[in-house]
């Protein structure tokens, strides 16, 4: 038997770089409950998500910037 260590991707980031990530961890209200759910991000948000932002972020692994998005429609 050979002694193998496998890794995920963060894993072995942090064990190449030597150091760990930061990440961002939102909470979101389900409507008409008092579940919540969670957004993970490795970087940080100008605004609080809403549950339609996790639909999305759940959906496409992004979480909408909605910067860019009041941008555009000015």
């Amino acid at each position: 038997m050979s002694d193998s260590i496998a890794l995920s991707g963060q894993e072995t980031k942090r064990a190449l770089v030597g150091y760990d990530e930061t990440t961002y961890v939102y909470p979101v209200r389900v409507p008409g409950s008092r579940q919540t759910v969670r957004i993970v991000t490795d970087k940080p948000l100008s605004y609080e998500p809403d549950y339609e932002d996790f639909l999305v972020w759940h959906a496409t692994g992004k979480v909408p910037d909605r910067d860019a998005t009041v941008a555009s429609e000015k």
